[in-house]
């Protein structure tokens, strides 16, 4: 299946509409956070803080029933909030997502690569908008040479946090179709002309830490993509 196949799908309309609602609904879900624990504060206030003298069997009652409101409203919004959050307790995308990424990368990301000496040394370019996390531009360099991610083909919906998945999606998809050894992987991330440390994902033949997980997070996506039959390469 090709990515806008993919994205016209039902099942990733439906993630994109959980998306929306989740975005729609944000402010109100801080405010009811907010909400929850000012109700466990005032839980904790009526059975702990108040002075022994001051303490009745009123107060006790209502600081039971304030604790159990506040509990009931935050595991309500947790549901809630990652029911429409798009992302799991690890705060990566869920599957449905992913898929969308890995297919962009495959057609769009997966060529390009240089290898020098075995070293594959890449770089990523991110800038934001000035309020707010919503992504302006994203650019992979590559030896010299730039590649602008499409952020229209996800309607925006791409954040920052989703970024580096998304490039190394098309760099391990041509370490798997390419033959030329490698023996080092270097990227640099760029955020807002803030550059941080090299990182290696690949070092003297061996995959680093954050370069295995971030090879397993693209082999679990794989397996779901080849379970649900998007794609059996």
């Amino acid at each position: 299946m090709k990515f806008k196949e993919y994205i016209a799908s039902e099942r990733f309309q439906r993630e994109m509409s959980d998306l929306g609602k989740g975005k729609k609904w944000n402010k109100l879900i801080i405010v009811g956070w907010l909400i929850g624990v000012a109700f466990l504060v005032g839980a904790l206030v009526c059975l702990e803080l108040l002075p022994e003298e001051l303490r009745t069997d009123g107060l006790g009652v209502l600081g039971i029933v304030l604790g159990a409101i506040g509990v009931v409203v935050l595991i309500a919004l947790s549901f809630f909030g990652a029911k429409f959050s798009g992302r799991d307790d690890n705060g990566r995308r869920k599957p449905v997502y992913a898929v969308a990424m890995l297919l962009y990368a495959r057609e769009n990301l997966a060529d390009g690569w240089r290898v020098d000496n075995g070293l594959i040394a890449f770089s990523i370019s991110v800038t934001t908008e000035e309020k707010g996390k919503e992504l302006k531009s994203v650019t992979l360099e590559r030896g010299g040479e730039r590649t602008e991610v499409d952020l229209a083909a996800f309607n925006g919906s791409l954040e920052v946090l989703d970024i580096t998945g998304l490039i190394l999606c098309g760099l391990f998809t041509f370490l798997e179709r390419s033959p030329v050894p490698v023996t080092a992987i270097r990227s640099t991330f760029r955020l807002n002309e803030r550059e941080g440390k090299p990182i290696f994902l690949y070092r003297n033949g061996k995959w680093t830490l954050t370069g295995k997980l971030q090879k397993g997070e693209y082999q679990s996506i794989e397996r779901y993509a080849r379970k649900k039959g998007i794609y059996e390469e």
